[in-house]
């Protein structure tokens, strides 16, 4: 029987080197705090390394019986054992919620069949790291090459898609400042258009990275820009300008990510 160019199965063990999984765990900004799980873990090496060198809790999953026992044993020699964990399981059937960095070498397909799972069970500013293959139109936050070879690496984006009503309390008499903001999102990147007519100011240069949003308000009367930067809740975004006065959007309509073709959303836009 011919194997679905998704399957696990169909991903050979090609053994990361290890100027590339040091490069991984770098890029990744791995510590003491993270659960560094490899999808496809061979020998074990990464989350040994990630274990051993930068102290975090690691595990492997891997479909391949000998090399869990092999990865096991490696552990005990390295002396993390206690550290780490090999998972005999299928990487599609493994549940990613609680990892803070997942690494993987699979394939281009497979990268792609895992995409929406990783965007739905890792939470916002989690790291994402791949050898070798990247995510399709998904674009790295980081893109390094190490001895000839790609490393990419995506930190998982909060949803901030929606519509929120923006809130900037008045200083002494001035009564509070309010507009709805309508965020669009296409995986990290994210654009913010003002709603309604003469808002008391308008919204430019949105940026997100993990659940961290920032954005240039501007006065429509003054024309003073300000840079506020917030933490994206479910229902709520609580931040501050840089001169510490505070500021809050509260959700209107929810929204969602899109993962559509950019052309796609872009002629959509544009009707």
């Amino acid at each position: 029987m011919l194997l679905a160019p998704t399957s696990a199965d169909a991903v050979p063990f090609v053994a990361t080197p290890f100027e590339v999984v040091q490069a991984m765990l770098e890029v990744a900004r791995v510590g003491p705090s993270d659960t560094v799980m490899d999808l496809g873990s061979g020998d074990g090496r990464i989350v040994i390394v990630a274990a051993d060198k930068y102290g975090a809790r690691g595990v492997g999953i891997e479909r391949n019986a000998e090399l869990v026992r092999t990865s096991m044993e490696n552990a005990r020699r390295a002396g993390v054992e206690d550290k780490v964990e090999f998972r005999q399981q299928d990487l599609f059937e493994t549940d990613l919620r609680g990892v803070s960095v997942l690494t993987m070498y699979l394939l281009p397909t497979v990268n792609l069949a895992l995409r929406l799972k990783i965007l739905e069970q890792l939470a916002p500013g989690a790291r994402v790291v791949s050898h070798e293959f990247d995510m399709g139109d998904w674009p790295p936050d980081e893109h390094l090459v190490v001895g000839g070879a790609d490393v990419y690496m995506w930190v998982v984006p909060a949803n901030a898609a929606g519509v929120w009503r923006m809130t900037i309390p008045g200083d002494g008499d001035a009564g509070d400042a309010t507009a709805e903001i309508e965020i669009r999102q296409r995986f990290q990147k994210v654009t913010a258009l003002n709603r309604g007519k003469e808002p008391p100011f308008t919204i430019d240069d949105a940026e997100l990275v993990g659940n961290e949003l920032s954005l240039d308000v501007v006065d429509r009367k003054t024309g003073e820009r300000r840079r506020f930067t917030g933490r994206v809740g479910a229902s709520a975004i609580q931040g501050s300008f840089a001169d510490g006065r505070e500021a809050h959007l509260d959700r209107l309509r929810a929204g969602k990510i899109s993962t559509d073709r950019a052309e796609a959303s872009t002629e959509r836009a544009a009707r």
